[in-house]
C-alpha cells in the first residue's frame, strides 16, 4: 500500500504532552484524521491520550484539527504532504 508523509503540529497542552512541537508521520494512503490521531495515541499513552480521548478511548469530539489553516472533521481524509495542527479547546473564564 502506498505511504504518505504528514507533518503534525501540536499546540497548547498537546505540545507538552507530545514532547515535541511537531513531527513527520508516515501513514498509509487513505488515512483519515481520526486514524492518524489514533496512531499517535498508540505511541503516547498517558497525558497525551488523556487530552485527545475520552474515558472510552474515543476521540474527544471537541478536539480541534486543522489541515493548513482550514478546520476539518475527524473523518477528513489526508493527502501526502498535509500539515495537520492538533489542539485541545481552551477553557477560560
Amino acid at each position: 500500500m502506498e505511504r504518505m508523509k504528514i507533518t503534525v503540529h501540536y499546540l497548547a497542552q498537546l505540545k507538552q504532552a507530545a514532547g515535541t512541537p511537531s513531527e513527520v508521520i508516515e501513514v498509509t494512503n487513505g488515512c483519515s484524521v481520526r486514524d492518524l490521531i489514533r496512531r499517535l495515541v498508540e505511541h503516547r499513552p498517558g497525558a497525551f491520550r488523556g487530552l485527545v480521548c475520552d474515558s472510552a478511548g474515543l476521540l474527544h469530539p471537541a478536539l480541534l484539527v486543522f489541515i493548513g489553516d482550514q478546520q476539518v472533521e475527524h473523518d477528513q481524509s489526508l493527502r501526502d504532504g498535509d500539515g495537520v495542527t492538533v489542539l485541545t479547546p481552551m477553557a477560560g473564564g
